[in-house]
């Protein structure tokens, strides 16, 4: 076997292609308020795009438990999402589009290159590694306690709406006069974006994404309806090397090890986010993107 670039000189594809994404995703919901075209109105939660109603099924979800209420509507913008997220993996969300976990990936990367600086490894300092089971429990306690106090509890401390706040709020001027930028000149920042830098602090010193990886319901809620998606990362065992640098890069490691154990050619946890960072790690190329069926290991 003929292992290619070494990692550290490999260009990573599907990094930049994450961060452009990411980046992107971020700029669109700048965009409207900025500029007030029509073409794109709402926020990450909830939206319209060319015309098109799309919604976050956990919030929708929240809504109807707390309401006691169905719209149809609403119903039908958040199963557009759904079944988008089951073609391409429930956890794209959290590794394409969601800007709190792109901003605590940023942060986690700004720990490193200080680690870096200080001539001391990535994993310097302590590194908690809590069960990812916690996030399934956090997502049955905030409906159920939706459904006791009819509040949607997952709206007022996630930092996925809070992140959207602080773009909206913090640095998005809503008028010509700009007087939301002058109000945060003035005032100091959001407490929106106080928790946001709070649980960046917290996981570069304490635990990488921890958050994302623990803690998130809505990466529950992603990653129940990523375990039948159809694109998934596929192992060619003939060529793995087992060097394990995929696994060194994976946010979820524990999610490759029934592929690499060879128990399985696709990884198929619903915690794989699909980031591609198994992918560009590999040196003989032996991981790839490919469609699954949902009875396929």
């Amino acid at each position: 076997m003929i292992l290619r670039n070494p990692v550290s000189e490999k260009f990573r594809k599907w990094l930049v292609i994450r961060r452009a994404v990411q980046i992107s995703v971020v700029a669109l919901f700048l965009l409207f308020p900025l500029t007030g075209l029509a073409w794109i109105q709402g926020n990450i939660g909830a939206a319209n795009l060319f015309g098109l109603s799309i919604a976050d099924p956990l919030s929708i979800l929240g809504s109807v438990v707390a309401s006691k209420k169905i719209y149809v509507p609403a119903l039908a913008a958040a199963g557009i999402v759904a079944l988008f997220y089951f073609a391409v993996g429930g956890r794209a969300y959290c590794g394409y589009v969601c800007p709190a976990g792109f901003f605590f990936e940023i942060s986690s990367s700004v720990r490193n290159l200080v680690l870096k600086a200080l001539s001391r490894p990535k994993r310097s300092g302590w590194n908690l590694d809590l069960s990812p089971h916690i996030k399934y429990y956090t997502l049955i306690g905030v409906l159920a306690v939706s459904a006791v106090t009819g509040i949607m509890t997952f709206e007022i401390f996630s930092p996925i709406g809070l992140a959207t706040r602080v773009i909206s709020n913090d640095f998005v001027a809503a008028n010509p006069n700009g007087q939301n930028l002058e109000r945060f000149a003035a005032a100091g920042p959001s407490l929106g974006l106080l928790v946001l830098l709070g649980i960046a602090l917290f996981e570069a010193v304490f635990s990488k994404q921890a958050w994302c990886r623990f803690v998130c319901p809505l990466g529950a809620f992603y990653s129940l309806v990523g375990r039948t998606s159809l694109l998934r990362v596929k192992i060619d065992h003939a060529d793995c090397a087992l060097c394990l640098n995929c696994q060194a890069d994976c946010p979820a490691k524990y999610v490759l090890d029934r592929p690499l154990a060879k128990e399985q050619t696709y990884i198929t946890m619903g915690d794989c986010t699909n980031c591609g960072s198994c992918i560009d790690a590999c040196p003989s190329a032996s991981l790839k993107f490919a469609l699954r069926l949902p009875w396929r290991k």
